[in-house]
């Protein structure tokens, strides 16, 4: 998977427990953000599903509250290899949102849940490229 920027945004993967997918793609789309289901080809847990979505700068706000409200774990925001993909991290309290940049390093972490603040550290990076 390698991230494609175009007028219309930049596609993030999402990996999503299948017991709380159905929601999440209901939440999203509330937001105007259409969620589809992807064949995660092995990469993920059987328990999991692989869902893609289009987000503009606009619309990242409303993706990442609505992960953090369905994910009721930590939400980790990983940019490595040129993908942007957003999955649920059992090993962080609930509410917690880190973002990890090309290289890898933690470049933001917030245990308080502070969408904006997130959006900003992300930002550059979804628009490094464009």
């Amino acid at each position: 998977m390698s991230r494609s920027q175009q007028e219309s945004g930049t596609t993030v993967y999402i990996l999503a427990e299948s017991a709380g997918v159905t929601q999440v793609m209901t939440d999203l789309e509330g937001h105007g953000i259409t969620a589809r289901r992807v064949d995660a080809l092995g990469s993920a847990a059987l328990s999991d599903v692989l869902l893609t979505a289009m987000v503009t700068s606009s619309s990242i706000v409303a993706l990442i509250t609505t992960l953090v409200r369905n994910f009721r774990r930590g939400v980790l925001i990983d940019v490595r290899d040129g993908d942007v993909s957003i999955r649920r991290d059992t090993s962080l309290p609930l509410g917690t949102i880190v973002i990890r940049d090309e290289e890898g390093n933690i470049v933001y972490k917030d245990a308080g849940g502070d969408v904006s603040s997130a959006v900003d550290a992300l930002r550059p990076m979804l628009e490094a490229d464009s």
